[in-house]
């Protein structure tokens, strides 16, 4: 009988130990999961003003404002964030030259993928410090009436930003709760900063011959240009989150500034934009 107990009892702790792993293994998942917040943002509404100069066509600097529209996917857990976004601007800017007023339409496209590692070290329950890299491509189009045959330009700026985030977790004061609940909030401060700068771009002084040649050949003269020129960008905002949906809304303020390689045609902008933006919880 003693022979029998032994034998049962070597067949079932082996068992036994399988499956205590297994449910370690799936609580670690849930609890992954449960520190796990995805976000859609919708809606990232902004305005702000604008300046650009190309010495392709012209040294004076136009200004003026613009509207951007864009969205995004977020992801975040306490290891890691991931970032996915689209967005597009369109503004008008506008010169004085010799009591002539000459105007500039200028709009933008620009896809972004950003992936940020916590720094645990430095890292606590309120404050949140991250580091990584961003991937970003910016593609700007203008159109100007006045420079006749130069009227339209096209550019492109593949980047590879190095990134940096720290977020402030907190609570509204009890003086301004009026009672109710205390709401989660945050304020962040993200920087990047191009390492790897490229420009997709046309020649000295471009003309643009469609027009007489019945054809619509827009990057017959561009070129690209490697580990030339500068992007920097950097986004202040603060988030609000709801107590009921975990839902939240953003309002941000984002500066980005781009140059290209210094050469004779040199091209720069520079965008300044206040933002509002829904996020959405979707887990």
């Amino acid at each position: 009988m003693k022979k029998y107990l032994l034998v049962m009892l070597s067949l079932l702790i082996p068992l036994f130990l399988v499956a205590q792993e297994s449910s370690k293994e799936v609580i670690s998942k849930e609890t992954i999961a449960s520190e796990q917040t995805i976000y859609r943002e919708i809606t990232g509404l902004g305005l702000g003003r604008l300046a650009f100069r190309d010495f392709a066509t012209s040294p004076l600097i136009y200004k003026g404002l613009g509207l951007s529209l864009g969205g995004g996917r977020r992801k975040t857990d306490e290891k890691k964030e991931v970032y996915f976004s689209i967005r597009g601007l369109f503004g008008i800017t506008t010169i004085l030259v010799d009591g002539t007023t000459n105007n500039s339409m200028l709009f933008t496209f620009n896809t972004r993928y950003k992936r940020l590692y916590t720094l645990q070290n430095l890292s606590t329950n309120n404050w949140t410090y991250k580091v990584g890299g961003t991937i970003d491509l910016l593609t700007v189009a203008r159109f100007n009436s006045s420079l006749n045959n130069n009227s339209i330009g096209l550019e492109g700026f593949p980047t590879i930003f190095g990134s940096f985030k720290v977020n402030k977790n907190f609570t509204r004061p009890p003086f301004l709760r009026k009672r109710k609940p205390a709401k989660r909030q945050s304020l962040s401060l993200a920087v990047d900063i191009g390492l790897v700068n490229t420009a997709f771009r046309n020649g000295y002084a471009y003309t643009f011959h469609a027009p007489f040649y019945n054809s619509l050949n827009l990057f017959k003269d561009h070129n690209f240009s490697w580990f030339a020129g500068f992007r920097v960008r950097t986004a202040l905002a603060y988030t609000l989150y709801s107590n009921k949906n975990k839902n939240g809304i953003r309002f941000s303020y984002i500066w980005e500034g781009v140059r290209s390689a210094k050469t004779p045609d040199r091209f720069s902008l520079t965008t300044g934009m206040f933002q509002y933006t829904l996020l959405h919880r979707l887990n």
